[in-house]
């Protein structure tokens, strides 16, 4: 009885977060206690907030001047109208600008904290040392970071992380964009990560676009991972997502266009195409870089980049099931042989853009159901998080045919009213 009573006790005491508000049109006291009242820059709110606390922000462009440190656990949910309202971030869109001068969000702490990042524009960060647009890390413990429905975009650093370093904490990036950041090597160090720089934790990316981004060397030095580099200690999946159209610079070694990784990294029915690199040196290694430990490739496409192929060294190890990458057979379960003369896999149109599937596709149904993961995120906001994830990129059905299609989009079959196709 007394075990009971102890149950009930602890289930009622729920503490249900508090929200400050942020519009910087609003006319009203300007504490962030509603709509009308709301602080009108971001930095004051989060002095405000308490630890575990929502900040909700207004459409607009807000230009804070200085890096907005985070040192609790906090929300920044972005995309309201003025004065309030649902949220929608197509029409509402809500834009933090570093202005070319500083960090645009900073959390570098003892640890343990929980940081969500929701309806946000991150761009035009500028960072002398690690992450341009943001950084987030710990001296101690270990972060939890969720980045959901967020663009960061045009933001650099002479360091690591052009758009997002990620150090000790654990993360999740969803229905995002990370584009045409850049991180630049200017002194001894070599240049990793235009993207995303991530070590020492978990990270899942699920239907997400890493587009455009840079990673260079103007000096003697390595360049890695033009879209995303993976330190030590970190564990990695990316489902749903393309890594598309980013550059490699370098007058030493290239070492992965798309990504370079020293952490095991498993893709689900995503696409690393057209990445490219700029170079001087003779030395390139691979549209993906695996230093040590395994990369895992299910139902996914390597195609179009200037190195279509899988850099392995220091003892790593690739495992490719139900996948096709160009110009290759490779070992494993039911890949693609496109080492046939006049091969074709068969896309909408082979430009940067475009790896959609056509109907005569020979990757249309070609890939695994049962290498698909659970709907961790509720992409299809369902409720429902023990299905498998539903949709593909493009937010349409995940599988539409009798299986799954190899890629991030997929071949939407079309039934009619009566039920013939």
């Amino acid at each position: 009885m007394k075990i009971i009573l102890i149950l009930i006790l602890t289930s009622t005491f729920v503490v249900k977060a508090s929200v400050v508000f942020v519009d910087k049109n609003a006319t009203g006291n300007n504490d962030g206690s509603s709509w009308a009242d709301a602080v009108i820059s971001i930095s004051p709110a989060v002095t405000i907030a308490a630890s575990g606390d929502e900040i909700h922000i207004a459409q607009g462009t807000y230009l804070e001047g200085i890096q907005i440190d985070i040192t609790k656990s906090l929300s920044l949910i972005g995309g309201f109208s003025t004065g309030g309202g649902a949220q929608n971030t197509v029409q509402f869109e809500t834009i933090i600008n570093g202005n070319d001068s500083h960090r645009v969000i900073n959390s570098h702490t003892a640890g343990g904290l929980t940081i969500v990042l929701d309806g946000l524009t991150i761009r035009h960060g500028n960072s002398t040392t690690l992450g341009g647009g943001v950084l987030i890390g710990t001296s101690m413990g270990v972060n939890t970071l969720s980045i959901n429905n967020v663009q960061i975009m045009s933001n650099q650093t002479t360091q690591y992380g052009g758009g997002i370093f990620v150090s000790n904490t654990n993360t999740s990036i969803t229905k995002s964009l990370i584009f045409g950041n850049t991180a630049s090597s200017i002194s001894s160090v070599d240049a990793k990560g235009g993207g995303i720089y991530f070590e020492n934790s978990d990270l899942i990316i699920s239907n997400s676009r890493i587009l455009g981004n840079k990673s260079g060397s103007s000096n003697t030095n390595n360049s890695y991972g033009a879209g995303i580099y993976i330190g030590d200690l970190a564990n990695v999946k990316i489902t749903n997502s393309v890594i598309n159209g980013n550059n490699l610079s370098c007058k030493q070694a290239c070492n992965g266009l798309a990504f370079a990784s020293g952490s095991d990294v498993t893709l689900v029915n995503s696409n690393v195409t057209f990445n490219t690199y700029t170079s001087i040196s003779s030395v390139i290694n691979g549209s993906i870089f695996m230093s040590e430990n395994t990369i895992e490739f299910f139902n996914s496409i390597i195609s179009h980049n200037n190195f279509d192929d899988i850099h392995l060294e220091n003892g790593a190890v690739q495992v490719v099931n139900n996948s096709y990458i160009r110009y290759a057979n490779p070992v494993g379960n039911n890949n693609i042989d496109a080492t046939v003369i006049g091969f074709d896999a068969g896309f909408v149109g082979s430009n940067i853009s475009n790896f959609h599937l056509l109907s005569t596709s020979i990757l249309v149904g070609a890939g695994d159901d049962s290498l698909l993961p659970l709907d961790d995120f509720d992409i299809d906001n369902d409720g429902d998080f023990g299905e498998t994830i539903p949709l593909d990129l493009d937010s349409n059905l995940r599988i539409s045919g009798a299986s799954v299609d190899i890629g991030a989009y997929e071949f939407q079959v079309l039934v009619f009213y009566d039920g013939f196709e």
